[in-house]
């Protein structure tokens, strides 16, 4: 049904003069909607609530009507009136969620005023770098912007994303470093990592080059508990789908070894096979587990320095006739 037909139906329902039809239609659309569950905050709702009962208030205040009228609108029983504001109510809540246009008129912005930030943007075609007060670096992909609030460092350091930045944070117990973007929060003490919120995307992308990082999904209340919590370490990532407000972990395309490759040995002689894996394992920071307990002793005699970790892994599985699968953050000989 169109807004302006519901809305004068409504109006002959608080005149009194709706007819049986009229009122019944009304009675069974209210019931419908109410089985709906629309779920909003209570800031959400109590913003509904004012603007559709002030837009009731408009129609059917007697100090606005003339006296004739106004005999009228007070003869409506109360019960009509309660249950047309409900009606009302109902019809901005599943507005608000049915057309984004429409829920756009009822956006809660945070009281910021704009001159109190400092916005970042790469508008070129080159990686930007940008240094922080608190000698943080960030270096920001084409396309970009990182915006902070001049505070910045002096109670707490927040920083918000769109489009994809590598962060080095200096190390500060004391004030954690948070990036916000795409309903999702990143908190680190002193790491070095990259977030990709892509302007409009369904997903937030989280990877760890050093450190730990926490990261989860953005709260409605800063009190409320959030179990929707995901912890990662080096070399391992984590996608957010805002969609299914769920986490998929899973490990870097490349990863990095930990400390500097001389630290390492990759020049293996007749070296058994479980051991070797142990030894990238420490390199990498990545759990390789053998399924198949016969694997165990084969034995692998190469130099595999310049490879990555994966081309390692091919080279040595391929050598003793297995193969290996990524399983979350994990990785699985067999």
């Amino acid at each position: 049904m169109e807004t302006k037909k519901f809305d004068h139906l409504i109006q002959k329902y608080l005149n009194g003069i709706a007819t049986v039809d009229e009122e019944s239609l009304i009675n069974q659309w209210f019931g419908e909607m109410e089985d709906k569950n629309i779920s909003l905050s209570d800031n959400e709702k109590q913003i509904i609530k004012r603007r559709m009962a002030a837009h009731l208030k408009t129609r059917i205040s007697p100090f606005e009507v003339s006296n004739k009228t106004k005999s009228n609108y007070l003869d409506i029983p109360l019960w009509k009136v309660a249950a047309s504001i409900s009606i009302l109510i109902v019809i901005g809540m599943a507005m608000y969620f049915a057309i984004p246009k429409y829920r756009e008129n009822f956006s809660i912005v945070k009281n910021e005023n704009i001159e109190d930030k400092f916005v970042e943007k790469n508008n070129g075609a080159a990686i930007r770098k940008v240094i922080l007060t608190d000698n943080s670096i960030v270096f920001l992909q084409p396309g970009s912007e990182i915006s902070y609030f001049k505070s910045y460092n002096k109670e707490n350091r927040e920083v918000f994303l769109v489009g994809e930045a590598f962060f080095e944070v200096t190390k500060n117990t004391k004030k954690p470093f948070f990036v916000y973007g795409g309903n999702t929060i990143t908190k680190v003490l002193g790491t070095s990592f990259s977030v990709k919120v892509p302007s409009g995307a369904q997903q937030v992308e989280v990877k760890v080059r050093t450190g730990r990082v926490s990261v989860y999904e953005k709260q409605e209340s800063s009190n409320a508990p959030n179990s929707n919590l995901v912890i990662l370490t080096p070399n391992q990532k984590a996608t957010y789908i805002l969609k299914e407000r769920r986490w998929e972990t899973g490990l870097v395309e490349e990863p990095f070894p930990l400390t500097d490759k001389a630290s390492f040995n990759y020049v293996f002689d007749n070296e058994e096979v479980n051991v070797l894996f142990k030894k990238l394992q420490a390199a990498y920071g990545i759990e390789i587990e053998i399924e198949n307990d016969n694997l165990k002793s084969c034995t692998f005699t190469g130099d595999i320095s310049t490879l990555t970790l994966f081309q390692k892994l091919d080279i040595v599985c391929k050598s003793i006739g297995a193969t290996y699968k990524v399983k979350g953050t994990k990785i699985l000989v067999v």
